[in-house]
């Protein structure tokens, strides 16, 4: 499955986090989905992260438009750093035959923005909570 077949366009772009990154509401534990993914025929990508430490670890679930959710159930794994001001982070979304990237920042306490990366292809992605 191509990238271009999951993502719709319209991804909501905003300025930097203002908090400082050891704030309490600068953490990646929780429920993200990515609203701009979201399509009439059931695609998208959402996914639910603990952290222990810098460790990142999760499930979450990532669908192509069609009545088939393909890949469907992934795994997650990554890091956290914070690096000049900012909360960073790699995730590493896979199952037995599909791996994508996402690598990104906080836009807010509610919000991330980073780039998604499947084989060849890759696009700037927003999630909220």
């Amino acid at each position: 499955m191509r990238l271009s077949s999951i993502v719709v366009s319209g991804v909501f772009l905003a300025g930097a986090a203002c908090a400082s990154p050891t704030s309490p509401s600068l953490v990646l534990d929780g429920t993200w989905s990515c609203a701009a993914c979201d399509n009439p025929g059931g695609g998208g990508i959402s996914f639910t992260l603990a952290t222990s430490g810098d460790s990142v670890i999760g499930t979450g679930l990532v669908c192509g438009p069609g009545p088939w959710c393909s890949p469907g159930p992934v795994t997650i794994t990554g890091q956290r750093v914070s690096e000049a001001g900012n909360v960073l982070f790699l995730l590493t979304l896979t199952d037995s035959a599909f791996v994508a990237t996402y690598q990104g920042q906080f836009l807010g306490p509610n919000e991330i923005q980073g780039t998604w990366t499947q084989g060849r292809d890759s696009t700037t992605l927003a999630f909220g909570r």
